[in-house]
């Protein structure tokens, strides 16, 4: 028997956090992959896995989460999941996720987590009376039942593909069931415990003073003269630095104000050699090296300071423009990007026209982002018509989503120039083009301050931690590790 602590994971996102990873694991894997999950548990279903406070988690609803835990991983990181190196149909126990973790033992840790987060809130719940709303409660039966239907007409068993893809005991009454709970608890710390933090301007400005470092961005200029180190260099030889460093210093000499910063490094370039000057804009500090990072967000900055630092084999020239606290509104919009298609041909044959057949494709992008543009102002020009579109014209080169509470420096420059324009307005619509394509935005409306929203966040974080540990102390939290490892 053990008693561990485990580091929580607060509940976020969709209320149907489960039914979308159902969703994922037919998307992503299919049940050919997930064969593998269909061995016996090892009479894991009748044991007790884990206890909070006075209720007991069975060995079944533990493996349920364990096995939720690699979908939802899964789904995640599902456009790079090769570069982790793990084999999902081979024993995720004998594979290492770090030197002192396997995986099998890292998606337990998830699954010890989420459980004990879902079920501390519940029993907090129930203390408080707390039921899950009969319309809410609708809602998740609801989905589950068209998810069922979707199955169905697909010729897949949906039973059949829950065991496939879970466990072998799992039953679609213990899967609504674990689905309600998910809801339940997530709909109690949405509804009632988040309100009861009361988190209002004073603490706002409170966590934005302690951590403005984190929340602000700046605007600057910068330039790296980079150096090689010579494969047979002796040590405390440095001399192959010389060149840049002097490049730099006399770049730094020549920078009389923002407009002369392109100039004194183009002055410093070798005949021929290209400028890569970078104006870099609401920039976080965790986005930028350590280095320039002290310089940038050092309390004495001020416009127009400037500095040559050492650092990735090279001497930037920095240039300060400004610090902002993201004191503006955030931004609320759709789009619809249709992509250029090119046809595929060979690059390297001189016969053909590269440069034709791009400029065909990206016309033939700009005719239909009209032509989708023009089909929605025939109508009644409204959101709901218009996130409509977006599912309809769906194809291989067209797909579009909607952003909330887009901050500056998120997206693309003539995407952010077009959003964060001043005449903006509610239900403006029109294409801009970027290197991506041809977006359709339609302008849905200004939201929170942006500063408020990180602020926001962190408080939540701030309270959250100190909910759980209050909770923690009142429920206590028992794994049983012999259980819990019975999981295949």
């Amino acid at each position: 028997m053990a008693n561990n602590k485990q580091v929580e994971s607060k509940i976020s996102g969709s209320k149907s956090v489960i039914l979308t990873a159902v969703i994922c694991g037919i998307l992503l894997v299919g049940v050919i992959v997930w064969a593998a999950f269909t061995k016996s548990a090892n009479d894991i279903k009748n044991k007790v896995a884990m206890t909070v406070g006075e209720t007991e988690i069975s060995g079944a609803e533990f493996e349920y989460q364990y096995k939720d835990s690699i979908l939802t991983f899964q789904n995640q990181y599902q456009d790079y999941l090769s570069a982790f190196g793990v084999d999902f149909e081979g024993d995720l126990g004998a594979q290492q996720y770090t030197e002192d973790q396997t995986w099998k033992e890292y998606f337990i840790s998830n699954a010890v987590a989420a459980l004990t987060e879902r079920y501390l809130f519940l029993n907090d719940a129930e203390e408080a009376g707390y039921t899950l709303p009969e319309d809410e409660k609708k809602a998740v039966l609801d989905e589950a039942e068209s998810l069922k239907e979707a199955l169905t007409s697909m010729g897949i068993d949906f039973n059949a593909y829950l065991k496939s893809i879970y466990t072998k005991d799992l039953t679609y009454s213990a899967f609504k069931n674990y689905t309600l709970l998910n809801s339940t608890a997530y709909n109690y710390y949405q509804d009632v415990v988040v309100p009861g933090f009361n988190i209002d301007d004073a603490k706002l400005n409170a966590y934005y003073d302690a951590h403005k470092d984190d929340i602000d961005t700046v605007d600057f200029r910068y330039h790296l003269f980079s150096y090689t180190v010579p494969s047979n260099v002796t040590e405390g030889d440095e001399s192959y630095k010389a060149d840049a460093k002097a490049k730099a210093e006399a770049t730094l000499a020549a920078i009389t104000d923002e407009a002369s910063f392109d100039e004194a490094v183009k002055a410093q370039l070798a005949e021929g050699e290209t400028a890569s000057v970078s104006d870099s804009n609401n920039v976080s500090k965790n986005e930028i090296l350590p280095d320039l990072a002290s310089w940038l967000f050092d309390s004495a900055r001020v416009e127009g300071d400037k500095a040559v630092i050492e650092a990735n084999n090279g001497y930037f020239v920095m240039y300060f423009v400004a610090r902002e606290k993201g004191d503006y509104e955030t931004v609320n919009v759709r789009h619809i990007l249709v992509a250029p298609e090119v046809e595929e041909h060979d690059e390297s044959d001189e016969t053909v026209n590269d440069e034709a057949i791009h400029a065909a494709a990206n016309e033939a992008a700009k005719a239909k982002a009209e032509e989708i543009l023009n089909e929605w102002l025939a109508g009644d020009k409204t959101e709901d018509s218009f996130a409509k579109l977006t599912t309809e014209k769906a194809s291989a080169n067209i797909a579009g989503e909607k952003f909330n509470q887009v901050t500056k420096g998120y997206m693309v420059e003539e995407f952010e120039n077009w959003i964060f324009d001043s005449a903006r307005k509610a239900g403006d619509c029109d294409i801009v083009e970027t290197e991506y394509g041809y977006h359709i935005i339609y302008f849905v409306g200004t939201d929170e301050i942006a500063w408020k929203i990180t602020a926001n966040a962190g408080v939540e974080s701030e309270e959250y931690s100190a909910y759980m540990e209050a909770l923690k102390a009142k429920y206590e939290v028992v794994t049983y590790d012999e259980v819990m490892n019975l999981v295949d």
